[in-house]
């Protein structure tokens, strides 16, 4: 039985995607947080490698929470990672790669000297965690929305007005804008809003302060949290992931497992309207797709619904839905747990709900491969691993 988690500290590193994961290996409950580890040559295929940090440590003893992973200027990797300690006072801790020229980062060790920041002054012991990449701050607050709760998982990160590629995260400048995105823990929610931030002052302003963070624009508007970015300098973008919970979870301990992580997403800024983000999933995501059925220019009249015929029927894969419509402005992610789908009883419909207007709508409905996750050995021989460690 295992407990999938929040995604923590996403990175590419020597040819590799990594992937960490809030996991318990010995219950579909929560409890026991250790971080998993795996990783993948395309976001496709991937391989689980040994646990990356366990609680075995009095700054980390009742559990290894949510970070971020940090690759700094000259090469090296860091992980700020909270930590719940002995005590239930939730801290940071810094971990970093036994062997950064491991292409896999098996191997980590914990800081000797954690922990390097406790619960300031004003702050719950208990309200203290998910530390992010940022910048060198004075002191005082990046930002704040009021009467919003406790915010996790925050993230913050530039994106070009400009072109299509992601960016670094230590690029600011003309043509940038800074995206502020907080997991409200009140309502269980991601929201986000675009700004500017001034490095001298260490602020980031809204440009829309009736669009600030918790007020309008969410990540995704179904079933989805904790997202963390990270950048792709291999291919130069910016990728999202997101936690994806379970909304059945008096079944978790039978089926054995409980909660995912969504596909990854590329994000970009939206150029036609300037307040918003563009999601879109990843392209590697498109060889997995075969035997597609298109429709073009559908005339679909008010109030009408319509059936596709989409030949063997229309089946949901596993227990997610993830939606993305206005060229990927608005994204919704839902669980959905079919009892009993048949060819004979399960169709593909397009829907006009307007009660005035007559549209037109194009849509491809495809099969897709599940995504390959196979055993290290088998997803790369093992002298290979050993000549690329050398």
């Amino acid at each position: 039985m295992l407990l999938v988690c929040i995604n923590v500290g996403p990175l590419f590193h020597v040819g590799w995607y990594h992937i960490f994961y809030q996991y318990n290996p010995k219950s579909a409950v929560w409890g026991n947080i250790t971080w998993g580890h795996a990783v993948s040559r395309d976001l496709i295929s991937w391989s689980h490698v040994p646990l990356a940090m366990v609680p075995d440590r009095w700054f980390d003893s009742n559990g290894v929470w949510t970070g971020s992973a940090t690759i700094l200027p000259n090469g090296q990797i860091f992980i700020l990672y909270t930590g719940n300690t002995n005590d239930n006072v939730q801290v940071q801790n810094l971990a970093y790669p036994a062997d950064p020229s491991d292409p896999l980062l098996v191997d980590w060790v914990k800081y000797p000297g954690n922990p390097v920041l406790v619960p300031p002054p004003g702050i719950g012991l208990d309200n203290f965690r998910d530390p992010t990449t940022a910048y060198e701050q004075v002191d005082g607050l990046l930002h704040a929305v009021p009467n919003t709760g406790m915010w996790e998982c925050v993230d913050f990160y530039p994106v070009s007005t400009e072109g299509e590629n992601g960016l670094d995260t230590s690029l600011n400048g003309p043509g940038i804008k800074h995206v502020l995105k907080a997991s409200l823990d009140d309502n269980k929610q991601d929201y986000y809003a675009l700004g500017t931030y001034d490095p001298e002052k260490d602020k980031w302003t809204p440009d829309n302060p009736e669009l600030d963070v918790g007020f309008r624009l969410r990540v995704d508007y179904g079933k989805y949290y904790a997202s963390k970015t990270f950048y792709d300098q291999n291919k130069k973008r910016r990728i999202l992931w997101g936690w994806v919970a379970e909304t059945d979870s008096d079944k978790d301990i039978i089926k054995g497992w409980a909660s995912v992580l969504a596909i990854p997403r590329t994000v970009v800024f939206d150029k036609m309207t300037r307040n918003n983000l563009l999601q879109r999933p990843v392209d590697e995501i498109e060889s997995l797709r075969w035997g597609c059925n298109e429709f073009h220019e559908v005339e679909l009249e008010p109030g009408s619904v319509v059936p596709l015929d989409v030949g063997s029927g229309l089946q949901v894969d596993h227990s997610i839905v993830e939606s993305f419509a206005q060229r990927g402005r608005t994204v919704i992610t839902s669980r959905v747990y079919p009892t009993k789908l048949t060819d004979l009883t399960s169709r593909g419909f397009l829907f006009n709900n307007a009660t005035g207007v007559k549209v037109k709508a194009s849509v491809k409905i495809c099969h897709i491969h599940s995504v390959n996750i196979f055993p290290l050995a088998q997803f790369i021989p093992m002298e290979d691993l050993e000549q690329m460690r050398v």
